[in-house]
């Protein structure tokens, strides 16, 4: 997850405080205390001169400059941070909700860490940490389409700069009245009457040379020897894709770098024109240079990735990040794991159970089934039967076969200012209990320095234990967790079926 690194980030501040994040950090987390600090100008650079930047972030406005990556924020009274994704030799900086009273920035970024520890942190532009594509063992949610969306255009922006190396080697197109030198142009026709097609009549796209009439099969250019063909193709096929993406947040970002990609590759030599459908069959042709050949490739993934994929709208309130999940659901899914994996499921089949697990078959392991964030579990709810079923979806529910049990169980990203159990945590804990006719539940919260092990709200033969969750997955971590679990299992179950399969 980290590599070595030769230089630093620099990261300015609205408030001109500057962060220095090493280069070789996977994830790095930086804090901000107040939306006062995290609004306005933001700017990235490095102290190493040859250091590449390419960025995603959602506002209205990024830009390159000298080395440099800046751009301004915009976001309200909510208390967000940012974490910073170092690829390769990019950069991509992002936003992620998360509060100071939820969970201290130092101590998410090692739930993080930790959770790509067991799930496996994923190569970029396949996945985001959240989770993988179907045959990784993950069905992918909103936010990684977005993470593979935003990465592919990042990468694109990234190749089109290297096609600069390949110009002289590209196929040269004809060339055209506008910019024509008329001097080599008209010792080219004597000495190649074959480049020149004579024509009694003049149209568009013809040329007068000492008062013939010819149609130019190939002309000189006082810039070039005619346009370039690949140039003017890539750069087509870009503006194409970034119209046609350019929709909502994700898809606008999108839009702004491949455009930004289409109009650097015009700059490099004069573009033939093209319309969309030739540019793309010339593309596929796969008759061009190394690196302008890697582009085209990539180019053509992206436009068939948005074939196959439906583009993202706007996000409820717009502030769902572009790359990473919200802090709530890696907190939630890595709960889920390490309980996986306390109460026996082996390391190797955790991606496989994760996958499982939220369909009506459950994952099973040994004599336990488990059933994550559905409604498909096998418990019984009093109101099934009723016009108004609850259709609850726990975080957890796992049952016993063989001692007919279960264990109910969800995570909450956020504590009291004293204690560790959330007030509105213990309130849908308890709508889940009285569903299922269940005395005993467990929640489980970030935990911080200084914890105390767990905390019980109990009363009336019902129990609620929270579980101050560390972010350690050392053996001894999950022997203790397997403890605590073990005091919260529920006996006499109502079943929706009267017997396993």
């Amino acid at each position: 997850m980290t590599a070595a690194a030769s230089h630093d980030l620099l990261l300015r501040a609205p408030n001109n405080k500057l962060h220095r994040v090493s280069a070789g950090q996977e994830f790095v987390v930086v804090q901000a205390s107040s939306v006062d600090q995290v609004c306005g100008q933001w700017l990235v650079y490095s102290d190493s001169p040859r250091t590449r930047f390419a960025g995603a972030f959602r506002t209205s406005r990024m830009e390159s400059v000298t080395g440099a990556l800046l751009f301004n924020v915009e976001m309200s009274d909510t208390g967000e941070e940012f974490a910073v994704l170092l690829r390769d030799s990019g950069v991509t900086v992002l936003c992620i909700q998360l509060s100071p009273p939820k969970c201290p920035i130092y101590i998410y970024h090692q739930y993080l860490n930790s959770y790509c520890r067991l799930l496996g942190i994923p190569d970029p532009g396949l996945c985001s940490v959240a989770g993988g594509e179907i045959d990784l063992g993950r069905v992918p949610r909103p936010e990684e389409f977005a993470f593979r969306f935003i990465n592919r255009a990042v990468t694109l922006v990234r190749h089109s700069g290297f096609v600069k190396a390949d110009v002289s080697r590209h196929e040269r197109g004809w060339g055209g009245e506008s910019g024509i030198d008329a001097l080599n142009t008209l010792r080219a026709w004597k000495a190649n009457p074959d480049w020149y097609e004579p024509t009694s009549v003049a149209s568009a796209g013809t040329l007068n040379l000492e008062s013939h009439v010819v149609r130019p099969l190939r002309a000189i250019r006082r810039e070039s020897q005619g346009t370039n063909m690949y140039t003017g193709a890539a750069s087509t096929a870009l503006f194409s894709l970034a119209s046609t993406v350019s929709r909502g947040p994700v898809g606008g970002m999108a839009g702004v770098l491949l455009a930004g990609a289409a109009r650097r590759l015009r700059t490099m030599d004069i573009p033939t024109q093209m319309t969309i459908s030739e540019a793309w069959s010339y593309l596929e042709s796969g008759t061009h240079p190394p690196r302008s050949l890697a582009l085209s490739r990539l180019a053509l993934e992206f436009r068939d990735s948005v074939k196959r994929m439906t583009l993202h709208g706007p996000m409820p309130g717009g502030t769902i990040p572009f790359l990473l999940a919200p802090p709530e659901l890696v907190f939630q899914e890595f709960v889920i794991a390490k309980c996986l994996l306390a109460l026996g499921l082996p390391l190797d089949r955790l991606s496989e159970a994760m996958r499982h697990s939220h369909t009506a078959e459950g994952c099973r392991f040994g004599d336990l089934i488990a059933w994550v964030d559905t409604s498909e579990h096998i418990l019984r709810g009093w109101r099934d039967g009723t016009a108004k079923p609850a259709d609850y979806q726990p975080d957890l529910v796992i049952v016993d076969t063989k001692k007919r049990r279960t264990i109910l169980l969800d995570a909450k990203f956020r504590r009291d200012a004293s204690g560790l159990l959330p007030a509105s945590g213990v309130k849908d804990m308890q709508a889940y209990m009285h569903e299922f006719e269940l005395p005993k539940a467990i929640i489980a919260v970030p935990a911080t320095e200084g914890d105390t092990i767990s905390e019980d709200v109990s009363a009336r033969g019902f129990t609620i234990k929270g579980i101050a969750l560390s972010p350690d997955v050392h053996s001894q971590d999950f022997a203790l967790l397997a403890e605590q679990i073990e005091m919260m299992w529920n006996d006499n179950l109502a079943l929706k079926g009267q017997q396993f399969q």
